[in-house]
C-alpha cells in the first residue's frame, strides 16, 4: 500500500470566528514570525550597542519586503494567470 494515499489533509484554514472577524492560520503564523524577528531584531542591535532606530528603520523595510515578496509569490505559483 503507498502511504501517499493513507494520508488526509483537511485541515480548517480557519483558527476561529467572532462575527465576521475570522483568523487564519497562515495569519497567525505571519504575525508570529514579525514579531519574533522584531524581537530578534532589537537584541541583535542591543549586543554590539547599536542604535534602536536603526533596527526600526530596517525592521520597516523588512516588512514591506514581506508583503511584496508574499504578494507575488502568490501570483507566481497560484495565479501566474493574473500576473
Amino acid at each position: 500500500m503507498d502511504t501517499v494515499n493513507c494520508i488526509v489533509w483537511d485541515v480548517d484554514p480557519v483558527i476561529f470566528n467572532i462575527g465576521s472577524f475570522s483568523l487564519h492560520w497562515y495569519g497567525l503564523i505571519f504575525g508570529l514570525g514579525l514579531m519574533l524577528g522584531y524581537f530578534l531584531l532589537i537584541w541583535q542591535f542591543k549586543r554590539p550597542k547599536y542604535p534602536e532606530d536603526m533596527a526600526i528603520a530596517l525592521f520597516y523595510y523588512m516588512f514591506g519586503g514581506m508583503l511584496v515578496g508574499a504578494f507575488l509569490g502568490h501570483r507566481i505559483f497560484y495565479e501566474w494567470d493574473r500576473l
